[in-house]
């Protein structure tokens, strides 16, 4: 079979099989027999050398083989290091592969690591990274879920510089990771369930895909009915700007998800979420300019569905 017909070369993948794990890497093919890594986060290595194995979605392993040299000595000194390989797959005909990788060492042992405050610095400096080595631990380890956490807020505010379809992706599974850690009665669910779906709000509106909205609603949903259920009587007053900000970034949702579909029910639950904000929200309030502006959008938004004369006269009020 010519070499650029075989099937399961297509989708073709490298897993690094490594003292802190294994580390799938995805490829692009530049050639019939060449691929490299597609993107350029580099694969932590700690070990001396490393196992890999080809591999296809469709056909299964394909091959395997060894890096023998001390890549951690060969690192000293340098940040990553490219790595190419080569690798002959099994079987009749079989071919050489060439692939390309980045490996690196890192500068912190996350095993040895007992509290967040020791890891912030190089969260800051590397997310990325970050979010390979914190997949390694154990999911019962204390500072697993709070990690996973801070690396999503840590890449979200990346992807807010960079604008990097990768940062925000990496964001919202860092999030997804740490919130089924966390038992179902942990109190920080709330604050998570709300990142979550802001997250994937905000990839909604750079990147558009209805999945992303629909699934911003679902958490900003499961947020609000937590919280609602964390204070039902809404008596604590100390609470009311936390609920008006959740109702407001829900109905934010809804009003972007109307946007998309025209779905009349999306834009009524909008500015009912929204109104209800603008109601717990005192006279003077620092965050009122902005509800009501919010509000008024969605007004507007539903009289440019309906027609309705009453929707932009609540608009130009408001």
């Amino acid at each position: 079979m010519p070499e650029a017909s075989r099937p399961e070369l297509n989708d073709l993948k490298l897993v690094i099989v490594e003292a802190l794990g294994k580390f799938p890497i995805e490829l692009t093919r530049v050639s019939e027999t060449v691929w490299k890594q597609l993107n350029d986060d580099p694969v932590p290595v700690l070990s001396t050398s490393l196992a890999l194995v080809a591999t296809s979605g469709r056909h299964g392993d394909l091959g395997s083989g060894h890096i023998k040299e001390d890549l951690t000595e060969s690192l000293r000194g340098q940040e990553v290091q490219d790595t190419e390989w080569n690798l002959e797959l099994r079987g009749e005909n079989s071919l050489v592969l060439s692939i390309s990788f980045k490996v690196c060492h890192p500068t912190w042992d996350i095993t040895k690591v007992e509290g967040l405050d020791e890891l912030e610095e190089q969260v800051v400096a590397n997310p990325m990274m970050a979010l390979r080595l914190f997949q390694l631990l154990q999911d019962d380890h204390p500072i697993k879920a709070d990690g996973l956490n801070m690396i999503g807020d840590k890449l979200e505010e990346k992807f807010d510089i960079t604008q990097d379809r990768a940062d925000i992706d990496a964001s919202i599974n860092a999030y997804e990771q740490a919130l089924k850690l966390l038992a179902t009665d942990n109190a920080r669910l709330i604050n998570l369930s709300h990142n979550i779906g802001m997250a994937y709000n905000k990839c909604f509106s750079w990147f558009g895909g209805i999945a992303n909205i629909n699934n911003a609603i679902e958490k900003l949903e499961g947020s609000l009915k937590m919280f609602l259920d964390s204070d039902p009587d809404n008596l604590n007053p100390g609470s009311h700007a936390a609920l008006a900000l959740q109702l407001n970034n829900l109905g934010g949702a809804f009003q972007s998800r109307f946007k998309q579909t025209g779905n009349l029910d999306d834009i009524v639950q909008s500015i009912q979420l929204q109104q209800r904000a603008v109601e717990l929200t005192p006279e003077g309030h620092a965050d009122l300019p902005l509800l009501l502006s919010n509000l008024g959008t969605s007004f507007m938004c539903q009289f440019e569905r309906t027609g309705v004369l009453d929707d932009i006269a609540q608009s130009i009020q408001l």
